[in-house]
């Protein structure tokens, strides 16, 4: 499953995904009216993306090919902030930071509070 995070500035794109995610909660979510004015009214856009404590996976296409988090779309970002406990995520992020011009980001569950400072830092 796969929520907007409400309260965020314009420019943040904050996500919430628990359980399973897939490309039709992705789908789902950007079909929003407030989506759509967040990826197409903002030349800077900030992305949160929370994985709660019951996250337990993405499906492969939700992971590769979706416009928001799929590796290919990462540049429409300028800042990453990553929210999870799974070691393996917050890893692979840190290594895609290195080679990424989007500045990336994480933090565990219980740090939710400094990632969303963090992220709405940015105009």
């Amino acid at each position: 499953m796969l929520e907007l995070m409400e309260g965020m500035p314009a420019s943040t794109l904050a996500l919430r995904g628990s359980e399973r995610v897939t490309a039709e909660d992705f789908q789902d979510v950007l079909a929003t009216k407030t989506i759509q004015a967040k990826l197409s009214g903002s030349d800077e856009l900030h992305l949160l993306l929370q994985l709660t404590p019951d996250f337990r996976r993405f499906t492969t296409t939700a992971l590769w090919d979706n416009p928001i988090i799929g590796l290919h779309h990462l540049h429409r970002f300028t800042q990453v902030a990553i929210v999870t406990d799974i070691g393996w995520i917050r890893k692979a992020a840190e290594n895609i930071n290195d080679a990424s011009a989007t500045e990336i980001r994480t933090w565990s569950n219980n740090q939710i509070s400094d990632a969303i400072e963090w992220i709405t830092q940015y105009p």
